[in-house]
């Protein structure tokens, strides 16, 4: 297992992002640990993205080009032609620590390599200001956090077996697009254990041109509810957590009111915050709740 090659597949999805994405293929390439490869899936780019790509002369960097279907669909792209053992996922405007690879490597193999493996991140301005040093909470029961309180995870430094990888897939509904990870995330640990480390190895760069910073308000409401309800109606869900049901609720649909106040959309965020207390009253008393209150008091 352990001398399998490439033993890392790392899949980017990419939409017309040229200016970044060579600096973030460059924290790859210059890795401590090189038994890997990356696998370029570029979702329709309208700039000169493959230029920029084809001018990287590495063997272990491949470029796929598809037609402009989410990104959901790009990984989806990714999985079906990797060859690694562990499939991960990098967003194209996001950085890797030279030992990344190294770190995550060593921690599989402490664990006896798991199914599914989370490695930390660090939130970051471009001007290197910190938002987050971690994203994982200090609780014994992962699975439960999940789901009553929300996905702390994302899909970077999610590491899963190729084979798994392909059983469970994204859902490539556009209407889902900014969430895909999420659902992703949810069918798998319904199913499977997750190994936690807790050493951010990755940096996410925030940025104006974030693609979740883009408020759209039908697309936010219509993604956020799909999730919602697709979530609900899981038969796995129902019949193994049927008591964290109302707390997935509040959160889901709380943060739906969230990107609507982060737009400037009060109204519909305060819509959308009341209902999900209807959901669940318990979470008036949650952070959440304290930072939405600023969001609908602030002018």
């Amino acid at each position: 297992m352990e001398n399998y090659s490439p033993f890392f597949s790392l899949i980017i999805p990419t939409y017309n992002r040229a200016d970044r994405i060579l600096k973030t293929i460059q924290s790859v390439l210059h890795q401590t640990y090189n038994n890997f490869e990356v696998l370029i899936i570029d979702d329709g780019s309208t700039d000169n993205t493959q230029e920029v790509i084809k001018s990287i002369e590495d063997p272990r960097v491949r470029y796929i080009y598809q037609e402009n279907k989410e990104r959901g669909a790009a990984r989806n792209t990714g999985i079906q032609h990797a060859k690694g053992y562990y499939i991960t996922f990098l967003d194209s405007d996001d950085i890797l620590l030279p030992y990344h690879f190294e770190t995550v490597f060593e921690q599989l193999k402490k664990y006896n390599f798991p199914a599914v493996y989370h490695q930390p991140f660090s939130e970051i301005f471009e001007d290197g200001r910190i938002i987050s040093k971690t994203n994982v909470p200090k609780v014994k029961d992962i699975k439960k956090f999940f789901f009553t309180k929300g996905n702390f995870m994302g899909i970077v430094g999610i590491f899963i077996k190729r084979k798994m990888a392909s059983k469970y897939l994204f859902d490539e509904n556009r209407i889902l697009a900014g969430s895909e990870d999420h659902e992703f995330l949810f069918r798998i640990l319904l199913n499977e254990d997750i190994t936690i480390g807790f050493l951010p190895t990755t940096h996410v760069i925030h940025h104006a041109g974030r693609s979740e910073f883009q408020i759209n308000k039908e697309q936010v409401i219509n993604r956020f509810l799909y999730l919602h309800e697709k979530c609900l109606k899981n038969t796995d869900f129902q019949k193994k957590y049927p008591t964290y049901q109302r707390a997935f609720s509040f959160y889901v649909i709380s943060l739906l009111a969230l990107y609507l106040l982060q737009g400037r959309y009060k109204k519909d965020g305060l819509k959308y915050y009341l209902l999900a207390l209807q959901k669940y009253p318990q979470g008036a008393f949650t952070l959440r709740s304290l930072v939405i209150f600023k969001k609908l008091i602030w002018k």
